[in-house]
């Protein structure tokens, strides 16, 4: 099946629950990201705050993510700066804002779709909400 990702993915090959984590965690792991040191970022992340796979979104047939709920939208929302993928994978779970989490195992980049989906997607969300 087709996804769509935003970001690299992580060496852990899990995505990280944030509302799991304290707001001193969360502002720790960012600093880090900040600053370029991903090693030292994920030791502020508990273990309960990992999902058990790699967050995507699904692709409708006119290449639009599938945004089923509002915290859908705002996660949307905030990563329209981070590179975007067309990935396939085995869907394995649910992440925290209904998204389907994927496996690792077996993930295919398809191709890297940011500069024509940004726009597009900014677009839809600024029409439809």
């Amino acid at each position: 099946m087709k996804f769509l990702r935003f970001g690299k993915i992580p060496e852990s090959g899990k995505s990280i629950n944030f509302l799991k984590m304290t707001n001193d965690q969360v502002d720790n792991f960012s600093f880090c990201v900040d600053i370029g040191d991903m090693e030292q970022a994920y030791e502020y992340v508990p273990v309960d705050a990992f999902e058990p796979g790699l967050s995507v979104f699904r692709v409708s047939q006119d290449g639009f993510p599938v945004l089923e709920n509002m915290r859908q939208v705002f996660s949307v929302c905030a990563r329209l700066e981070e590179p975007m993928y067309s990935v396939t994978g085995e869907e394995v779970g649910e992440g925290n804002d209904g998204e389907p989490l994927i496996s690792i195992e077996g993930v295919e980049f398809i191709e890297s779709i940011k500069e024509w989906l940004s726009d597009i997607v900014q677009s839809t969300l600024r029409r439809n909400f």
